[in-house]
């Protein structure tokens, strides 16, 4: 997922005209976005950024190729994820630019899972347009997310953990 650099990103498609810039706020990943190191080289930042565990209901996840992709689910279907704040638009235009054109941006409800305050937010986040000609995952598709999300889920979390530690010791 990694072999190309992330300027290579902001080459591709452009955003539509007639949208405005990206808004600023919450931003629920739910796949490589997750990668604190991705989100370094992609952002320009000076240091490992803080990503809150969350999820949000409604959406289901299917593996497109090694990405995933959200999809419009059940009432009871959850993502889980992980949040950044975005703080700039520059930030919001560079993370729209990676996700290029096969994806669109959504607001949504976020509820957080680390039982920190705020339990829950508005954000955004993005989901496939429908233009790859598929839209509902099988059982499998459905399982392999689940395997890839739990991956990227136990990598987060060290992450945060040995991020947590390093601040103790400031």
């Amino acid at each position: 997922m990694r072999s190309t650099s992330p300027s290579h990103f902001f080459l591709q498609g452009r955003r539509p005209q007639n949208q405005g810039p990206p808004p600023t706020g919450p931003y629920f990943f739910y796949g490589s976005l997750q990668d604190h190191s991705l989100l370094i080289d992609l952002l320009d930042l000076k240091q490992t950024p803080y990503l809150r565990p969350a999820y949000i209901e409604g959406y289901k996840c299917k593996l497109w190729g090694p990405y995933p992709a959200l999809l419009s689910g059940d009432p009871g279907d959850t993502v889980t994820g992980a949040v950044y704040e975005v703080r700039t638009i520059e930030d919001a235009e560079k993370l729209a630019a990676y996700e290029g054109l096969s994806y669109t941006s959504i607001t949504c409800s976020i509820q957080y899972s680390d039982g920190q305050s705020p339990t829950q937010a508005e954000g955004f986040g993005w989901r496939e347009t429908g233009d790859v000609g598929w839209a509902h995952p099988s059982e499998s598709e459905t399982r392999s997310y689940r395997m890839y999300d739990a991956h990227i889920q136990r990598r987060a979390k060290k992450k945060n953990k040995k991020k947590r530690k390093e601040k103790k010791r400031k």
